[in-house]
């Protein structure tokens, strides 16, 4: 019942449908919403399909008992596969047939040829040194007066194939590590505050971090038409027990921050507070200039009895850079509104002919800032999966094993010579080496005559 057993979960007959139920699980991952909250999935689906899909876990597939299930049968599906044929392969590198066997059809070349007879000792060591230099280093069996020579070169690369499997092991060991132990969440920073923890992308609790994340600043820079950001920029510092240990680091979309193997992502932003501006208002001369600082939507006295209010704010509009849009009302209840532009007063100048001059000093507008954070305990396995694939792939690929066999028999006063290759793959180059191969044999004991 075991032997059954074992060579069953070895078998192509149970790898087959693991992938295909692990492609499935995959399918249903990409095309059911993860990890959403519980109102969102009441949005999506009626009740009846909300708690059959909940059921099946199919709302956090990577993480359901089934599809870590099937990824561990895959595992002992390759591990048996492995250890079975490992004892034979390993054998073949260590020792060959000491006479070529049966070949299959269009996989093994044949040529013999003659030489005039000398002792088959004395051949066989001409022929020795001959594949030592052209080919490999040779193992000579004798039966009777007939001898043979044996010899194979990248027998290694039969060894790729178990590269792949190890390959593919650290890549399911890493990936479920990575499920298991890793996490996805965010943290949304207002300028100048520091948090202590993640909010979970699966929405349960929160994630503790063991250090604190400050914001110290957040910028963000405009496309000319002053609506699409360009460029928006998160400083923050890692603190620990109060004291900072990373200060001032820059995180943007393309640059992230890594701290204690957790990668850190600039996602988003968004104003923390409703911009502040500063504008300077010069009534009629010889009264000196003021400063009036205003909300959009605000509105300040002037003296001698006018109004000021902020219509509107643009932190960049299109080319001219941060622009406000005031609304004046002069003494006399004549009221007009003008733009004024902080980086061309210039422009303003055009809009002077009103009762109080009107001036852009500066703005100040507090952000918060929204970093993705991701912890991968498993991705160092993944990695090193992917490059013993690379490296077994290449083996396969670009390496074949060969395997030569050279007999020597007496036939009257002449030599036979018979030249017996063997390969896996690439039948046209391995025919024309062999025939080269053979050639030049002939050759070179052709010398000795």
């Amino acid at each position: 019942m075991t032997e059954p057993l074992l060579r069953y979960f070895a078998s192509l007959r149970l790898t087959l449908p693991l992938l295909f139920g692990l492609a499935l699980g995959a399918v249903a991952g990409t095309v059911i919403p993860q990890n959403l909250s519980a109102a969102d999935y009441e949005r999506l689906y009626s009740p009846s399909l909300t708690a059959i899909l909940k059921t099946l876990q199919l709302f956090d597939v990577y993480r359901s008992w089934w599809f870590i299930a099937l990824l561990g049968l895959l595992a002992l599906n390759l591990t048996l596969c492995s250890w079975q044929r490992l004892p034979s392969v390993w054998n073949s590198l260590r020792r060959m047939p000491s006479s070529a066997p049966p070949g299959q059809p269009g996989k093994q070349f044949v040529q013999t040829f003659s030489i005039p007879g000398e002792p088959p000792e004395v051949a066989s060591a001409a022929v020795g040194a001959f594949l030592k230099k052209r080919f490999a280093s040779a193992r000579r069996s004798g039966h009777g007066e007939t001898l043979s020579l044996a010899a194979q070169r990248g027998a290694w690369t039969r060894l790729a194939v178990f590269a792949i499997h190890g390959a593919i092991l650290l890549v399911l060991a890493g990936g479920v590590i990575g499920v298991l132990w890793g996490f996805q969440g965010y943290a949304v920073i207002a300028e100048g505050e520091t948090v202590h923890e993640l909010v979970s992308r699966r929405g349960d609790q929160p994630i503790p971090l063991a250090f604190g994340l400050r914001c110290d600043a957040f910028s963000v820079t405009f496309h000319d038409d002053g609506r699409r950001p360009k460029e928006f920029k998160s400083m923050v510092s890692i603190l620990e027990k109060g004291e900072p240990v990373l200060e001032r680091r820059p995180i943007t979309v393309n640059a992230p921050l890594s701290f204690a193997g957790i990668n850190f992502y600039q996602s988003d932003y968004g104003p923390a507070a409703p911009p502040r501006v500063s504008l300077r208002v010069q009534p009629p001369l010889p009264a000196a200039p003021f400063e009036v600082i205003l909300s959009p939507g605000e509105t300040a006295p002037l003296p001698p009895g006018g109004k000021l209010r902020l219509l509107r704010f643009a932190a960049s509009y299109r080319d001219l850079g941060p622009t406000a849009l005031v609304e004046v009302v002069a003494p006399g209840g004549e009221s007009y509104s003008l733009p004024v532009f902080q980086n061309r007063p210039d422009l303003d100048d055009a809009h002077r002919s009103g009762y109080y001059h009107i001036r852009f000093n500066r703005f100040e507008q507090p952000y918060y800032t929204v970093l993705m954070a991701s912890y991968d305990p498993g991705l160092g396995l993944v990695w090193s999966g992917f490059i013993l694939l690379a490296a077994g792939l290449t083996m396969t690929l670009l390496f074949s094993p060969r395997r030569l066999w050279v007999t020597i028999s007496p036939d009257a006063d002449r030599l036979n010579i018979t030249v017996t290759g063997e390969w896996r793959r690439n039948t046209a180059a391995a025919t024309a080496f062999f025939g080269h191969l053979a050639q030049e044999l002939e050759t070179e004991l052709g010398k000795r005559e």
